[in-house]
């Protein structure tokens, strides 16, 4: 996992290339905070590596300095790492905070102690059987080609709380959000080949409801991801509930996601 130490050693790093430059080009930073229409504190916080600054200040540092792109190549390795140690940060958090919904889950279970069977409608029971080691072995089959895709940028902060705020206002979905959905998205599919099928569940359908709700007021930029994503989610929440018996259930859930498709092209 990346650290933060690391991220801030890079910050520095790439401070040092930027100044590098600079002093090759024989310039100081008051002579070049003018060429490239930023002030020299910003180009002083950005060579120590205090501050990252935009992409477009280090495009023109890359320009004005005739760095031939390895000043921008160095802020997006930079960014990608940044990118990375976010992912990883909200996988660990979601990963905990999965056990500890899945344990408060079971111990309700055990202490309720309800006999009751799984109803056939019911697509999502807790009560469905463990699964078989062979039907964990199948479902480890189901892959899909665009789960790279989902390791993209995570907002820096409260990203479950932008979510609340786009399920109550339809139509203000930003695409950080989107990008926090399109990671959970991943995440299902990363853990539906560990855990049984009746532990994923309850999440497949939460994050379904959720997909759903927010597909309605979502502007057209954003709307061909959010049904792409949709999309994916309702073929694992298919897989899963074939996987179960729930055939009625399954057949639901991939004829939702065939019109889904349709609908994304």
């Amino acid at each position: 996992m990346i650290t933060p130490e690391v991220i801030a050693e890079t910050k520095r790093m790439l401070g040092r290339q930027l100044a590098a430059y600079r002093e090759a080009s024989g310039m100081n930073q008051r002579q070049l905070a003018p060429i490239i229409n930023y002030g020299r504190s910003t180009i002083a916080n950005a060579e120590t590596g205090y501050s990252i600054c935009s992409r477009v200040f280090w495009e023109r540092c890359d320009q004005a300095l005739q760095a031939s792109g390895a000043i921008l190549s160095g802020y997006d390795d930079l960014q990608n790492m940044i990118r990375n140690q976010r992912l990883d940060t909200a996988r660990l958090i979601e990963e905990q905070r999965l056990d500890r919904c899945l344990q408060h889950h079971d111990t309700h279970l055990a202490a309720s102690g309800d006999p009751r069977p799984e109803s056939a409608d019911h697509a999502w029971s807790p009560h469905t059987a463990a699964d078989t080691v062979d039907a964990m072995k199948r479902r480890t089959a189901l892959a899909l080609p665009a789960l790279p895709l989902f390791a993209a940028t995570l907002p820096p902060a409260e990203p479950w709380l932008r979510l609340a705020h786009a399920i109550e206002h339809p139509g203000q979905l930003d695409e950080l959000t989107l990008e926090t959905l399109e990671a959970r998205t991943g995440e299902l599919f990363q853990l539906e080949e560990h855990l049984p099928a009746r532990r994923l569940a309850a999440h497949l359908d939460a994050h379904l409801n959720t997909l759903e709700r927010l597909l309605g007021g979502v502007s057209s930029t954003l709307e061909c991801r959010l049904l792409t994503t949709l999309g994916e989610a309702l073929a694992l929440a298919g897989w899963v509930a074939w996987d179960s018996g729930q055939y009625t259930s399954a057949r639901k859930r991939y004829l939702r996601a065939l019109t889904v498709a349709g609908e994304a092209g």
